[in-house]
C-alpha cells in the first residue's frame, strides 16, 4: 500500500512536470491536444491504480519527459 501511495505521489509530480514541458516546447494547438491526452491518461490510471501496471505507466511517461 505504501508503495502505491509513493507511486501516485510521484505520478502527480511527473504530471505537472510534463504540463510545464508542454508549455515550453509545444505550439498552442499541439499543446492543447497533448494536455487533454495527458490529463485523460493520468486521471484514468489514478482512479483505479494497480501497482504493477502503474509502475509501467509511470516509467513510459518518465521516458517521454
Amino acid at each position: 500500500q505504501q508503495e502505491l501511495q509513493t507511486l501516485l505521489k510521484n505520478g502527480l509530480r511527473l504530471y505537472y512536470r510534463i504540463l510545464k514541458l508542454h508549455r515550453r516546447a509545444l505550439p498552442s494547438k499541439l499543446r492543447s491536444i497533448g494536455d487533454i491526452y495527458l490529463r485523460q491518461e493520468f486521471k484514468h490510471h489514478h482512479e483505479n491504480p494497480q501497482v504493477n501496471f502503474y509502475q509501467q505507466f509511470y516509467n513510459k511517461w518518465e521516458q517521454y519527459y
